[in-house]
């Protein structure tokens, strides 16, 4: 992923308005840039989805360990971290350091 990003994608300015009114997407990238951005998209898309899984299942992990008997559902991940700040304050504040810092800083 970090390779082609240091490769280079030009979408600082992503569009501009042409005379007629219309815009141009992404107005700086060539063709070479289609496939670093492509490769890019495609690799983070597989990174924040096992990171995503990956805090999904520790937040089960937590619900079983802890029997805080939350149901999965949309809020489910701030359910258990309200609850776990009061069962277990070390953990809670260990797992919002991994949540909050998904990119990792050597990046």
């Amino acid at each position: 992923m970090k390779y082609y990003y240091d490769k280079g994608i030009p979408d600082s300015e992503w569009f501009i308005e042409e005379n007629n009114g219309k815009y141009k997407l992404f107005p700086h990238m060539e063709e070479k840039h289609d496939a670093h951005k492509y490769w890019f998209d495609f690799y983070m898309d597989g990174y924040y989805m096992r990171y995503s899984t990956l805090i999904d299942a520790i937040c089960h992990l937590i619900n079983i360990k802890y029997d805080f008997h939350i149901k999965s559902a949309p809020g489910f991940r701030q359910d258990i971290m309200a609850k776990l700040k009061s069962e277990d304050n070390a953990l809670f504040k260990s797992l919002l350091g991994f949540m909050k810092n998904i990119i990792p800083s050597h990046l």
